[in-house]
């Protein structure tokens, strides 16, 4: 099963509009699938021309059965395929990876109601699966002569142990996908929705969302009075546990033209989520800066959760010449992350980080993807401006220091500068 935990099932508040979070079974019975427990919220945008849905499940590939790997992928790329069949779909995204699956569909007003039938449906999937294991045999053929699907499959067993269900390959292997029929499909998308699943809704008001009246409240306009204290100052007492404790570097050497790096930091599990996303912001823009980094070819940094907890998890791949520069700068990343601000400047950056956060979340996708994902980690939602303001000066820098030691994964060609640091 997942390595997720659930807190307790609360109302709670958002940015701007109408919302609910009720129990499946409850004021909504006509509009939702019937024995399925989870989240259910509707939130009502009246600047929103489109519907957003999604369905995201605290299960991923790591839960695939022995000797089955790639049956979460390929069920999940079949149920994608289906979802845009229907009239109004404009787009289907699908987020899959080793801990938790996420449909986002985004459509007309008109065909909200048909996804939100649609969206829970076996048949629905299953007409679908053919395409998708056409799709992963494909991908098969392209992946077999690029060193991506190694590079995976090393960073998942340095991060959750090699040989752990955790590290398995997440799209599988031409073997096992072959043996992927209805059966071992429909089996694996009932157990799915056996899980505390969270189904959201982000649209207009003449879609048909169902909001909770009593639920309504309006987000915090400005600095609140009198901010609460953050969870991330070590000052406050107690500690989280981290992943790992101690740090490692795997040195694959290949004869290819580019060096990738893959670096895994430990989170606190008690690190909250809008200080979290302010680390992750500000560990892009050093990734990313203006002008690029000479010889950069991409580079990115997400929150990876694993059976042993949550990681940092950077990704860049870059030329030779550049490769043990930036691996300096990745294992130096906490001690570099700017300490605390001087409160002048820090108000300008706390706007400016405020303002990455709400850009995103005004999209009706990503916001209800957003939405899903805060239901399944914490059984609340965030109210992004109340929580942006609260962030104190010293909040980004105490966040750093509480990275556990990284694990770091080097693989590409051999050259004369790459020696692993003392």
């Amino acid at each position: 099963m997942s390595s997720h935990g659930f807190g307790p099932r609360v109302a709670a508040s958002l940015v701007t509009g109408i919302l609910a979070v009720v129990a499946w079974g409850g004021g909504l019975s006509g509009q939702v699938p019937s024995g399925v427990d989870g989240y259910r919220h509707d939130v009502v945008d009246p600047a929103s021309v489109l519907v957003a849905t999604t369905l995201a499940v605290p299960s991923g590939t790591a839960d695939d059965p022995p000797r089955g790997e790639g049956l979460t992928f390929t069920v999940a790329e079949a149920h994608r395929i289906a979802l845009l069949r229907i009239p109004g779909v404009l787009e289907v995204d699908v987020d899959v990876d080793r801990s938790t699956l996420a449909w986002t569909v985004l459509s007309t007003p008109a065909a909200a109601d048909a996804v939100l039938r649609d969206i829970t449906s076996v048949d629905v999937m299953l007409a679908g699966l053919p395409a998708a294991i056409e799709e992963a045999r494909r991908r098969f053929v392209f992946t077999a002569t690029t060193p991506t699907t190694e590079v995976e499959a090393e960073a998942a067993g340095l991060f959750g142990g090699f040989g752990s269900p955790w590290s398995r390959p997440l799209r599988g292997t031409p073997e096992t996908v072959a043996t992927i029929d209805a059966g071992a499909a429909r089996e694996r998308w009932t157990g799915l929705l056996r899980e505390q699943v969270a189904l959201v809704r982000v649209g207009p008001a003449d879609a048909g969302l169902v909001p909770a009246p009593s639920a309504a409240t309006a987000d915090t306009v400005g600095p609140p009075a009198a901010p609460t204290p953050s969870a991330t100052d070590p000052s406050a007492g107690g500690t989280a546990p981290l992943a790992w404790t101690s740090p490692d570097r795997r040195r694959i050497i290949r004869d290819v033209t580019n060096v990738w790096i893959v670096a895994g930091f430990p989170i606190p599990s008690d690190l909250d989520r809008t200080t979290r996303d302010h680390l992750l912001h500000r560990v892009e823009e050093i990734l990313n800066p203006v002008p690029g980094d000479p010889g950069t070819i991409g580079a990115g940094a997400d929150v990876v959760r694993t059976p042993a907890g949550d990681l940092l998890v950077i990704r860049l791949t870059t030329l030779p010449f550049a490769a043990a520069r930036w691996e300096d700068r990745i294992r130096a990343l906490p001690s570099s992350i700017t300490p605390p601000f001087d409160p002048e400047f820090f108000r300008w950056e706390r706007r400016r980080f405020r303002a990455h956060l709400l850009l995103e979340d005004a999209h009706a996708g990503p916001r209800s993807l957003r939405i899903a994902r805060d239901l399944l980690e914490t059984g609340s939602v965030r109210a992004l401006q109340q929580e942006a303001w609260e962030l104190a000066p010293d909040d980004l820098a105490h966040a750093a220091e509480r990275l556990g030691p990284p694990r770091i994964l080097v693989f590409g060609p051999d050259v004369d500068e790459d020696t692993p640091p003392s």
